[in-house]
């Protein structure tokens, strides 16, 4: 988000910053798929990019969660009472 915000003062800036992001993103990503890819046998190419694609996601997921505001289901209304 900084990168595009940044963008817009200058291009060069804004384009290395999010180009920066993303490179971090991709290798925390990659860390994660590789962890688990060394704990299960066999490794298929396919699988793992399968794997790569599902962490992405659920990364993506999880930062946007962090921001985003969402009812909870465990919020009940008050019960209902009888009048006296």
């Amino acid at each position: 988000m900084a990168g595009l915000v940044a963008a817009f003062v200058t291009m060069s800036f804004g384009l290395l910053l999010t180009a920066a992001s993303l490179v971090c993103f991709a290798g925390a990503t990659c860390l994660r798929v590789m962890r688990a890819a060394w704990r299960t046998r066999p490794r298929r190419t396919v699988g793992m990019l399968a794997v790569f694609i599902v962490a992405s996601v659920f990364d993506i997921a999880r930062a946007l969660a962090l921001v985003s505001p969402a009812a909870h289901r465990g919020v009940r209304p008050p019960a209902a009472t009888a009048a006296p």
